[in-house]
């Protein structure tokens, strides 16, 4: 049976979904692959944003090893400190937790949405 938007059927997509599902042992596998080559992911991750190591380096002392939004220490995270940038120059501003980097990535960077949210809370939470 085809999904309606979708050029698919239900066996196709159960069939990937199998292929590609996050098993205890898929995730085993990207783990140790993650471990032996972390500094090619690294490289990876800076050609893509076209930092360097170094520049990399100078934002993580000068923001004291911290998330620029909410403070919380690379130490205190499970995964490191994110490179944000913005989408529409692709310039690299600071770095951000997953939850903040993922925060403002969910609003579309749009400050009206920001200030929305913030007036909701303000008003709903007082």
């Amino acid at each position: 049976m085809r999904h309606p938007t979708l050029n698919t059927t239900v066996e196709k997509r159960k069939a990937t979904l199998a292929k590609y599902n996050n098993t205890p042992e898929r995730k085993a596998k990207m783990k140790e692959y993650y471990q032996k080559n972390k500094e090619r992911w690294k490289k990876y991750t800076f050609d893509k944003y076209s930092i360097t190591a170094d520049e990399y380096n100078a934002l993580l002392e000068s923001q004291e090893e911290k998330c620029y939004i909410c403070d919380v220490h690379k130490d205190d995270l499970k995964r490191g400190l994110a490179i944000d940038h913005c989408h529409e120059t692709g310039k690299v501003r600071k770095l951000l937790c997953v939850n903040c980097n993922t925060a403002l990535g969910l609003l579309k960077e749009d400050i009206e949405i920001m200030k929305k949210l913030i007036d909701y809370v303000e008003k709903e939470c007082s």
